[in-house]
């Protein structure tokens, strides 16, 4: 049932109009006390006489509504509003911090300000959320959300207090009301879950309530809870919830002013837009554009108060432009007036009228549409779509730009209306659209059968092109067929094949694809046929085996130059070919290996200048197990790491890097292969550091060069059958910190021509000629025993770190030298935590001996003193020292500091020192006066030091 409407509207809180409608009244004191009204969070009320309707928020603020729209997201009337009189305002004063007044209920509307093209969503708790597309903004709001569209001013902006995340995917935001088109439960979203509405909603609700896909609604956890139609209103203030039905009637709004303008002006110059204005309207919204939908508009406001006026303003534009204008009340927005268009030194032309030889045609039977000529028309544009709407509007080609007709036919397999409009072109612009006319086209013939699909196999080749077949269907003109990389089609790839019953299709990315075929005919298309698929073979990056490649080599293949192929676990009987600067990664060399299953070579590296392999192994190569060969007179950089090169004819055969080649081989173990583990037959310089070379028929290392700089660093050479590391005898070579034990024919020895002569390493620092102590090396287990003596004795300028503790604080020797797999070195802890007293007063605490026992480890030692006595004790002549003395009974004293202690001073010394022999080791605290006696020393810490 209508009730009477009671002129409450709002306020645009617009000061100047304030006044207009209180006047002077508010300065009249009253002769009587008022009674005021006592309000609570989430009333409504208004003061006689006035328009504005306020909102009491949890802080007994008032807030105010910025226009009737707004009002209307969260109520359905005014039914709910109280009238107190003004004296009582003051009781509840407006809000000191934002918002200072209401927003659009969460999910009504989209807003953005006015000066700028942003769009956001309206969350609850006043907070604004970017949408970053327009697909996502129809995803949630409809493909009409830019009706939504709201512009708010800078004055009403702050009342958003927040900025949420920009929204970038079709996800509902908090507060919106959502459904789907095939249910009627409806659904509010809280705190990012779905809760189904229970009951019916207010026309005003049920307005906003936003259609989804089934796609976006499955996508939402459903919070098992429901919530009422009066919880779905959740304002600032937590209340004033209304009902019932909004009575403004239409004829209260402003009324749509006639707009008037020139038809056409100078460029540049001044002219004026007028407009009639009515004195219901507050101010007015001029819009101009460069396009008769308004899609890029500016807009300007003008404000109808104090004085009523017939609106004018004055513009002045380069192109053609569009206007319009519409008034806004405490009551509402009103309608848009004419469009009038200005243009640039002309007039535009006239919209032409257009017709249709036929309203309903046939299915392949031609009709006509011709419009009227327009005088000055240099051309026309038609255009078609089967809705009127032409969101997907097609232009028709014409037989001329002049033309004033055109014929059409269109074949269908379902009855068709297609929509028709035109407009005409002159020097100044487009004419406003025709009238639209719609021609239904009926079908009149019969759709052909599906066709069969044949399964094409299970697997093809990435790059292989192959057949797909179909059977053929009577009656059809030609097929399409199409695939995808899901059974949805969703990404289909189609192509018409005329009437052959057969594709041939070709696959540049790996995967599983699906295939399906329809036949054609002048009525339309079949149903789809039955669906089969296949799994295509990978290729491009990443290159890995077998998750994409199943062999190493069709990796290789499919690779280029410098790429990197990746290989799993696993025993691969294969033998590998290398591309220039290629990196051959394993999983582990434990794990990854290549079997070459008795052919010639494991892995070859041949006419190319940079390589790198690790982390695998290669065995069973009749010949070389890594033959790296750049070609003749080239250089080349190659690496081999972390490898395990075992049970071949040669271990790793180097040729021709006769110029500048480089090869480094480290933390490898080379063992049983039949000749020589390293045979150099070309490479000018290479590195060998941190391997372990054993037990091969050979040679550890066999040199034919005879120039360059060959460096053997780390490395343990052990149990081979000629010679441990046999230099061509012009060779120059560093080699140090090595362990060189029991090789047939002898540690060090260089020849190539003659017999092989015995050499002393140069500077040979650090060498050693014992047994290595391997775990298990019958069974291929060349870790070190823990009483090794190849452990903490490696280079002392070699990183140690990725060595667990406690490493000595020195790498091993060996292939697992600097790994998480080296053997632990020696370790040593005794501490004294006192506290004793000497007889000069020194006292002594927390005495402590730490680090590697082994020879060539390092030992700390800490301790700290303290003077008990009254007085300083000068320590400033010999100091305060470490006393320590070897097995052999040598002092070897350390770390000395000059200082003096004051009375009640504490000093905490610390020094090291590396242990250069086996045996028992002395450590003391010392010290010695200026002037006085000394070394005085006692609590001796003893460290057994062994190899």
């Amino acid at each position: 049932m209508k009730k009477t409407l009671k002129r409450l509207g709002f306020s645009l809180i617009m000061p100047i109009f304030v006044i207009s409608m209180v006047g002077m009244n508010i300065f009249v004191p009253h002769a009587s006390a008022v009674s005021c009204t006592s309000l609570s969070a989430g009333d409504l009320f208004k003061v006689p006489d006035n328009s504005a309707v306020y909102l009491i928020n949890s802080d007994l603020k008032r807030l105010y509504f910025p226009n009737s729209e707004i009002f209307h997201t969260w109520y359905d009337n005014f039914d709910n509003v109280i009238e107190i009189d003004k004296n009582c305002v003051d009781n509840y004063p407006a809000a000191t911090s934002a918002p200072f007044g209401v927003n659009y209920r969460p999910g009504s509307r989209l807003v953005k300000l006015s000066i700028s093209p942003s769009v956001y969503v309206v969350e609850s708790g006043n907070i604004r959320a970017k949408i970053t597309s327009e697909e996502v903004a129809a995803a949630l709001y409809g493909p009409n959300w830019a009706s939504l569209v709201r512009d708010v001013s800078d004055a009403y902006w702050p009342n958003f207090t927040a900025t949420g995340e920009e929204i970038v995917a079709a996800t509902p935001h908090d507060g919106m009301l959502i459904k789907i088109s095939s249910s009627n439960k409806i659904y509010k979203i809280i705190n990012g879950f779905k809760h189904e509405v229970v009951g019916t909603l207010g026309n005003f609700l049920a307005e906003d309530v936003r259609t989804v896909s089934q796609t976006v609604m499955d996508n939402l956890e459903d919070s098992g809870e429901t919530t009422t139609p009066d919880e779905v209103v959740d304002n600032t203030a937590g209340g004033g919830l209304g009902d019932g039905e909004d009575n403004i009637p239409d004829e209260f709004l402003p009324q749509a002013p006639t707009l008037t303008a020139p038809a056409s002006v100078t460029s540049g110059a001044t002219f004026t837009i007028s407009w009639n204005a009515f004195n219901d309207a507050l101010f007015y919204t001029l819009e101009k554009s460069t396009n008769f939908s308004f899609s890029n508009a500016t807009e300007d406001q003008f404000s109808n108060f104090p004085d009523l006026f017939s609106g004018s303003t004055t513009s002045s534009i380069t192109a053609t432009t569009y206007y319009r204008v519409k008034g806004s009340s405490n009551l509402g927005i009103g309608n848009w007036s004419n469009t009038v268009s200005v243009g640039v030194g002309c007039t535009l032309p006239s919209a032409p009228v257009l017709s249709s030889s036929q309203s309903t045609v046939n299915s392949g039977t031609s009709f006509t549409l011709s419009w009227t000529s327009i005088t000055g028309a240099t051309s026309y544009t038609l255009q078609k779509d089967i809705n009127s709407s032409f969101l997907n509007g097609a232009s028709v080609s014409l037989s001329s730009p002049t033309a004033v007709s055109a014929t059409e036919t269109h074949s269908v397999n379902n009855a068709t209306n297609y929509s028709y409009r035109v407009k005409a072109t002159n020097s100044c612009g487009d004419s406003i659209w025709s009238d639209v006319k719609t021609v239904q086209i009926n079908q009149l013939c019969a759709l052909p059968d599906a066709p069969v699909l044949t399964d094409p196999g299970d697997t093809k080749a990435l790059g292989q092109a192959f057949t797909l077949s179909w059977t053929a269907v009577s009656g059809a003109t030609s097929y399409v067929r199409e695939y995808s990389s899901n059974t949805s089609f969703s990404n289909a790839s189609s192509a018409n094949t005329g009437v052959a019953t057969n594709s041939s299709i070709t696959h540049n990315t790996s995967g599983v694809y699906y295939y399906r075929t329809k036949a054609v005919n002048s009525c339309g298309n079949s149903d789809w046929s039955n669906s089969v698929d296949l799994t295509v073979v990978a290729s491009g990056p990443p290159y890995n085996v077998p998750s994409r490649y199943i062999t190493i080599q069709s990796a290789i293949d499919a690779a280029s130059s410098n790429d990197t192929i990746n290989v799993s676990a696993g025993t691969y009987n294969e033998t590998i070919t290398l591309k220039q600067g290629m990196v051959l990664i394993g999983e582990d060399p434990e794990t990854t290996i290549i079997d070459a299953g008795d052919s010639g070579t494991g892995i070859l590296a041949y006419g190319i200048t940079a390589a790198t392999i690790k982390n695998l192994s290669v065995t069973n190569a009749s010949s070389r197990g890594i033959h790296i060969n750049p070609g003749a007179s080239q250089g080349g950089t190659f690496t081999i790491e972390n490898c395990r090169i075992y049970g071949n004819g040669s271990g790793v055969d180097l040729w021709n890097g006769v110029t500048s080649g480089n090869v480094t081989i480290k933390n490898s173990v080379i063992y049983d292969n039949t000749y020589n583990g390293v045979d150099n037959s070309g490479f000018r310089n290479t590195t060998l550091t941190n391997n372990t070379i054993a037990d091969n028929g050979r040679s550890g290392y066999y040199d034919w060069v005879g120039a360059g700089s060959h460096v053997f660093n780390n490395n343990i050479i052990v149990n081979n059958g000629w010679y441990g590391i046999t230099p061509h005898r012009n060779s120059p070579r560093t080699i140090s910190y090595n362990n060189v034990w029991n090789n047939t024919k002898g540690s060090y020895y260089e020849g190539f021509s003659g017999d092989p002569t015995v050499f002393i390493p140069n500077p040979g620092t650090g060498e050693k000629s014992q047994d290595p102590k391997f775990v298990d090396s019958a069974n291929g287990d060349y870790h070190l025993q823990e009483s090794s003596p190849s452990i903490d004795t490696g280079d002392p300028a070699s990183a140690f770190g990725n060595e667990l503790t406690p490493n000595g604080s020195r790498i091993n020797m060996g292939a697992y030298g600097n790994t998480s797999e080296a053997t632990k070195g020696g370790s040593f802890s005794q501490s004294y935590s006192g506290p004793d007293t000497s007889s000069t007063g020194v006292e002594l605490t927390n005495f402590s001996v730490s680090g590697s026992n082994k020879v060539g480890g390092t030992l700390n030692v800490q301790y700290t003193f303290r003077n008990t006595k009254l007085y300083s004790l000068d320590f400033s002549s010999a100091g305060i020292f470490v006393g320590s003395r070897n097995a052999s009974g040598v002092n070897k004293d350390f770390g000395f500091v000059q200082k003096t202690l004051s009375p009640g001073e504490s000093y905490t010394f610390s020094a090291s020192t590396i242990v250069d022999s086996t045996g028992t080791w002395h450590f003391w605290p010392a010290y010695s006066y200026a002037g006085g006696w000394g070394p005085y020393m006692w609590h001796d810490i003893t460290v057994s030091v062994t190899n």
